[in-house]
This record gives C-alpha cells, structure tokens and sequence, in this order.
C-alpha cells in the first residue's frame, strides 16, 4: 500500500471513530455483511432459476434444432466444412482441413443446469478418423480454481494420432477463445455467420455478385447487415456449390482411376519370361492363347495374299505381252535382212562367172 493510500485510511477511521464509537462501527459492519449475504443468495437463487429456465425453453428449441439439421442436410458437404474453416483457420493444419472437408453435423447440447457441454461433431469415412463421431464435453467448475473447465475428448479414434484442432479445443486456455464463436455464432446463429462469410468471399473476390447469391439486389449493400436471409435462395446456392463439388469430386476420383490403371502390371496369364536363348517362356495357358491367336493371324494374311497378289501378278501378264508384242516386231525384220544377204551373194557370184567368160 502506497503512503498516500495509508494516510487515507487512517483519515477515513479517524473520521469514523469520530462519528461513532466502536459499538456503533461494529454493528454497522456486521448490519452490512448481512445485506451483502442476502444480495449474494438471492444472486445465487436467480442463477439457478435462469439455468431453470434456460434448459426448459432448450429443450423446446431442441425440434426446431432437428429441423434445421434436416433442412441442412442437403447442403451439408458445403456448410458446416465452409464454417468451421472459415473459423478456426489458425487452429487447423493441413489435415484437419481434409478431415473438416468430411464434416457432416456439427450439434451443441447445453446442460444448463449441471453446467456441462456437449459439442458433438459428425464426420463420413475419411483417412484420419477410424470413429465416425467425436464429442467435447466441458464441464464448468468454480471461478476461482485454476482450470474453471474441465475438459474431455470421447470417442475419437485417429489413424495417425489425434487432430491440431481438437487438441487445442480440449486446452482450457484455447478453449476460452474459441467458446463464444462455436456458441454464439456457430451454433446460435448458423445460417447468418453462413452468409456474412460467403458475402466478406464475394467482396475479396470482386465479383459484384453478393446480393444476387441470397436473392437480394446490389443495391442493399449499404443498408444494414440484420438483414433477413432468403432460405430458399440460400438452399439453391448451397445445393449449387455442392454440385459442384461432388462434380470435381468425381472428376479428380476418375483421373486417380486412370492414373492406377496405367501404372498397373500387366496380367500374369500375358506375362512371359525371356530364357538364355531369347524364347519367351510363357504358362500354358498364355501360349495356348498365343497359338490361337498365330492361327488366326496365318488365316487372316492368307486370305489377304491373294488380293495383295493380283495387281503384281496382273503386271507381269502384261509384261510377258508386251514383249511378246517386241518379239513379233522384230522377227520380220531379221529374215528380211537374211534375204537381203542372200541376194547379195547371189549378185557376187554372178558378177564372177561373167568377168571369167
């Protein structure tokens, strides 16, 4: 205490002392003690009255609860992943966003009574979770102890080790930080946080296109945000999303299909070893097949041969004429100068006979 504090003090009993005597200062003090224990019972005799009431009307929102999941469910591939990562981006490493991607229902049971929470999250098959359902359940404990929550993962059972997320949402510390979203906008109010968060996507991508995604006209982009959301509008473009995503889905699923087929083996009966010589050695039934497929192949080109033959043997008919043709040109001309020699000898020896008379 500072001298400044300590000398007040001593001025303020002073006065008092001044004002009453010991007696009077005693019984006010403990006059005051008893309204203030008064003022905390009636405190605690409200809190527990509210908690009273609290669970009764949770218990009546508890249809309504159902009814909104079974309105969801038809676009719930695209909303509850798109919120909690929209979210808890910081809490997630790469796997959680894969494993978020396969939440289905996330639901939140306030025991108001008993002080107790459950957060029940619903996933599909994935690769990271062998369990399909995990709850948190929190159990609040005194103010004044060191961990005012209690906290416990049930239920959950990892292929390799447990989620960054849910590590962190079972810390005490972390937790604390992240109630009042899960509860008040997660949970409180769904469909609005769903559409303050596709409208800040729209406005980081430019399109112009926020008011149209919920039925509204751009021009009420400068009114208020408590505006009312079209369920009807909102249903359309989620399912949209969704369809779009089970269509990529498909696609990237096609493309891996095609990409094990390629790099698959061949089948054993078509696998054949090479022996020292280079003969194939294949099983019986492989070269059983193969033989029948060599008949079939000799069939085939025997069937072809003579139509690839034709045309060749056609030429060479044609040749063999055409020098038919030469020959019989030429002969005539061989015996005409076989003639022509005759005469010419002929025409020698007489000219000899008659230069000898």
């Amino acid at each position: 205490m500072s001298k400044h504090a300590a000398a007040a003090d001593a001025s303020a009993s002073k006065r008092s002392k001044e004002l009453l005597s010991d007696a009077e200062q005693q019984q006010l003090q403990e006059s005051l003690q008893g309204v203030m224990e008064e003022e905390e019972a009636l405190q605690k005799q409200f809190e527990k009255e509210y908690a009273s009431l609290l669970a009764k009307y949770e218990k009546k929102r508890e249809p309504l609860y159902e009814k909104r999941h079974s309105l969801l469910q038809k676009v719930d591939k695209v909303f509850w992943p798109v919120l909690f990562k929209s979210h808890f981006e910081e809490e997630m490493d790469e796997t959680d966003q894969q494993l978020f991607d396969a939440l289905r229902r996330y639901h939140c049971r306030q025991d108001f009574e008993n002080e107790v929470t459950h957060h029940e999250f619903t996933f599909d098959k994935n690769p990271h979770l062998k369990s399909k359902k995990v709850t948190v359940v929190v159990k609040e404990v005194e103010e004044d102890s060191e961990n005012p929550l209690q906290i416990e993962i049930q239920g959950a059972e990892w292929h390799q080790g447990p989620s960054r997320f849910f590590s962190i949402l079972a810390d005490p510390e972390s937790h604390l930080h992240m109630r009042e979203t899960l509860l008040d906008s997660i949970w409180g109010d769904p469909v609005g946080t769903f559409q303050a968060v596709m409208a800040g996507s729209d406005d980081d991508d430019d399109d112009g296109d926020e008011g149209m995604l919920w039925g509204q006209d751009d021009d009420d982009d400068d009114d208020d945000d408590e505006e009312d959301v079209d369920p009807a509008a909102m249903l359309a473009a989620l399912q949209a999303m969704q369809a779009e995503k089970d269509k990529k889905k498909k696609k990237d699923k096609k493309k891996a299909g095609a990409a094990t087929a390629a790099e698959e083996p061949e089948p054993e009966a078509a696998a054949t070893e090479r022996d020292q010589n280079g003969h194939s050695a294949a099983p019986e039934e492989a070269s059983h097949k193969e033989s029948k497929k060599e008949k079939k192949k000799k069939k085939k080109e025997q069937k072809e041969e003579p139509q690839e033959q034709q045309p060749e043997q056609k030429s060479e008919k044609k040749d063999k004429k055409q020098k038919k043709r030469k020959a019989s040109d030429d002969t005539p001309d061989e015996s005409n100068a076989a003639a022509a020699t005759a005469a010419a000898t002929a025409a020698t020896a007489t000219a000899t006979a008659a230069s000898g008379v």
